[in-house]
């Protein structure tokens, strides 16, 4: 791809973005607060499910769960990406590409109600640091830092489902963590893609091994580090210009108003050099090893019955 053909492409992810984001919160809640509880009929199929009758061995529970995870996964997928034209859905695949790292997280109650929201991995590092210890502990789930800074953002989706045991050991009830990638087989991949031939080649590579998660999860930190020194280099460049326009003014013996005047040009020149900085580090997104779940959907994980799937 030429330069020109790459700044095009950038270009047109942009717009893409901005015309995806105000669909996007409108479906997508971004809190705990923001998110409203919804009956299970909301969900037909996971209602369908939830009022079938629980197997009590082992294996026929196991498959249960699977069932309701692959209900769940597939609900949020089209309800937030595909039950909209088609020009909208891919702009909300290219709004959500842009949020970077973050979970689908689930509440079901007893109650026959759930509710669902976003968050940026930032926060489930912080506030959420003793629950994932917790299920650290509960269940061998291998490096947590695969969930976290491990699996690939621009084609893989994370869902953490708390109210129900996970499929691998009912027993322990602890909540359902899973990661599940876009099924490159499904017929609507276009939606996701926006047309981009790299987002395509990527959606064909294979699961990660361990090892290629783990070298991820390395990659993404060192990556979220030199971002925060580049804001940080950032900010110390805005107050310099802003104390250098203040002492200017001063020197210089500013007309009424000339001060304030200089001191918000110089805030907007820092706003606009870190938004083009932001611009830049958009980009193609983080290049990945490969891809992988556990499902079967639009996207992939686990493989169950459950129809024409988004994930796998």
């Amino acid at each position: 791809m030429s330069a020109q053909e790459s700044e095009k492409e950038k270009a047109k992810a942009q717009g893409q973005i901005r015309s995806g984001q105000d669909g996007l919160r409108s479906v997508l809640p971004f809190s705990s607060n923001d998110a409203k509880f919804m009956p299970f009929s909301a969900n037909p199929a996971l209602a369908a499910i939830m009022q079938a009758s629980r197997p009590e061995e082992a294996e026929g529970m196991r498959r249960w769960l699977l069932r309701v995870e692959a209900a769940i996964h597939e609900w949020i997928v089209r309800r937030c990406f595909l039950d909209c034209s088609e020009e909208e859905a891919i702009a909300r695949c290219a709004a959500y590409r842009s949020l970077g790292r973050g979970w689908f997280i689930v509440q079901l109650l007893p109650q026959k109600k759930f509710k669902f929201w976003w968050e940026e991995i930032a926060q489930i590092e912080g506030k959420r640091a003793a629950e994932i210890d917790e299920l650290r502990e509960r269940m061998d789930l291998g490096d947590i830092r695969h969930f976290t800074r491990g699996f690939v953002c621009h084609n893989e989706l994370v869902f953490y489902i708390r109210g129900i045991s996970h499929p691998t050991n009912p027993s322990a009830r602890a909540p359902s963590i899973r990661i599940m990638k876009w099924d490159p087989t499904f017929r609507r991949t276009d939606l996701w893609t926006g047309g981009s031939e790299w987002l395509e080649s990527e959606l064909r590579t294979p699961v990660p091994s361990q090892q290629e998660r783990t070298e991820h999860a390395a990659t993404s930190e060192r990556n979220r580090r030199r971002k925060e020194r580049q804001r940080s280099k950032q900010k110390q460049a805005a107050a310099a210009a802003a104390a250098a326009a203040a002492e200017a003014a001063a020197s210089e013996g500013d007309k009424p108003g000339e001060a304030p005047r200089r001191l918000a040009e110089s805030k907007e020149q820092a706003q606009f050099e870190e938004l083009l900085q932001s611009m830049k580090s958009l980009g193609g997104g983080e290049r990945s090893p490969s891809a992988g779940g556990d499902g079967g959907s639009a996207t992939r994980g686990t493989k169950v019955d459950s129809g024409g799937d988004v994930l796998s």
